[in-house]
């Protein structure tokens, strides 16, 4: 791009250089002024967890494809709704499980798929990090958010249970924990 050095997101200097031109942007106001655009092809669904599913379904409604940031429902019966909605649709709906992309988690699957190193019998995930520092209030609200065992785990039970060929035991639990109606609470309490 031009000279300019990209550091986190692109950053440039000359007017050529740049990705999209803004001013050519159009703005919203509210979800339906951007769903009534017959401009607008897809929509990416990036707002707070507990409006993932209602947003969605309204955009597959309108014929828009939709890419869904995840988790895309804190219900096993919301996540249910969509994908009723979403088979009816003559668009696709996805959900943004941007870890399935990485070339790692990629070389992960293919292992445990093609078990050169032979079958799964364990499987350990650790989550680092802090609450982030925007939208303090919706992280906090775990009813709301999930909680981190959903916002974050969501993409190790995706690998474990999802992505492989082969389920065990551990990706099971996962599962059962997540189709629980209060998942957002910590797994101890669906003892």
């Amino acid at each position: 791009m031009g000279g300019a050095e990209a550091a986190g997101n692109f950053e440039t200097t000359a007017a050529a250089d740049r990705l999209f031109d803004a001013s050519e942007v159009h703005t919203y106001t509210n979800p339906a002024g951007l769903l009534a655009d017959e401009a607008v092809d897809l929509v990416s669904i990036c707002t707070h967890t507990d409006t993932h599913v209602d947003l969605a379904i309204a955009a597959l409604r309108a014929g828009k494809h939709v890419l869904v940031e995840k988790p895309v429902a804190l219900r096993a019966a919301d996540a249910r709704r969509l994908v009723d909605v979403a088979a009816g649709a003559n668009t696709l709906c996805m959900p943004a499980m941007c870890v399935r992309f990485w070339p790692e988690w990629a070389w992960l699957k293919q292992r445990i798929d093609d078990q050169a190193y032979g079958p799964v019998r364990s499987a350990v995930f650790q989550r680092l990090g802090g609450t982030p520092p925007w939208a303090q209030e919706f992280y906090g609200d775990v009813a709301r958010s999930g909680g981190a065992l959903v916002d974050l785990h969501v993409h190790d039970a995706d690998l474990s249970g999802g992505a492989s060929a082969t389920r065990t035991p551990w990706s099971a639990a996962v599962r059962s924990i997540m189709s629980r109606r209060s998942i957002g609470l910590s797994a101890a309490r669906h003892t």
